[in-house]
């Protein structure tokens, strides 16, 4: 990884090019060593390190390569070798494949396996809601990762976002409260401040609701981020287009975000 590596990597490339283990017990090293050398900005090196920690993967290896495949063209995860409850991997490898119904499945079972992990209840519960337009299964995802995870701000917030969808509007606006606002990192705050405008929207305040968008679409801009600008911009016309009715101007000012969303 550097010009000179210490002892452990030396010995870790030693144990990789050694026949003296299996493909199994070298795949976990494999793919730690590969994630140094991706960091370290040798893509060739992690790139043939990565396929070997796939010839006999485990679950945890198999979550590392779907990672690291969003940054490294050439490794592709897949299912073949994986233990039958490799749930984690299996939801990851789904999501890659576009599969929702997959993703949402291995999710609800990888919940089921590690029932205090806050990780397969945000993953599910967004591609639930975002991917497949099922609220109603959103909500119940986030309320089974929120038994273990009651201040989890992803949760809360997708819980809020899902029920809202669901015209129930109380209980969003009651969970969308208990939503921590201090100390927010940019991006989260640029979500919720977009799901206090989805609600908002929902219960007819297009003022509140355009105040929302627009400060999401300001930290969007800050930040640089395209896809969460995009994002913001047509989760926005949406609201506005539900309300618009036989509005000229808010149907206009539809299009307009709609256009927008899609120039970005």
């Amino acid at each position: 990884v550097v010009d000179r590596a210490p002892r452990s990597l030396k010995r870790g490339r030693a144990v990789i090019a050694s026949s003296s283990w299996s493909h199994r017990d070298k795949s976990e090293l494999a793919a730690s060593l590969a994630t140094l050398e991706l960091a370290a900005g040798d893509g060739r090196q992690a790139r043939k390190l990565f396929r070997t920690s796939m010839v006999a993967p485990t679950e945890n290896v198999m979550a590392q390569v779907s990672w690291a495949a969003q940054l490294l063209p050439g490794i592709e995860p897949r299912s073949e070798g994986l233990e039958p409850r490799a749930f984690e991997a299996l939801a990851y490898l789904a999501r890659r494949g576009r599969d929702w119904e997959g993703t949402v499945a291995a999710t609800d079972r990888w919940l089921q396996q590690e029932p205090f992990a806050v990780r397969p209840a945000e993953l599910g519960s967004y591609i639930a809601s975002v991917a497949m337009g099922d609220s109603a299964t959103a909500a119940i995802i986030a309320r089974k990762g929120l038994k273990a995870n009651p201040r989890s701000t992803v949760l809360l917030n997708n819980l809020a976002v899902s029920l809202a969808q669901c015209g129930e509007l109380i209980e969003a606006r009651n969970t969308f409260n208990r939503i921590r606002m201090v100390d927010l990192p940019p991006h989260m705050r640029l979500t919720v401040l977009a799901t206090a405008g989805l609600i908002a929207y929902a219960g007819g305040d297009t003022e509140a609701g355009a105040r929302g968008y627009a400060a999401a679409i300001a930290i969007a801009e800050e930040l640089k981020d395209q896809r969460a600008l995009g994002l913001a911009l047509a989760h926005w016309a949406q609201a506005e287009n539900s309300v618009s009715a036989n509005s000229a101007p808010s149907l206009a000012h539809a299009q307009n975000l709609l256009d927008r969303a899609v120039t970005v």
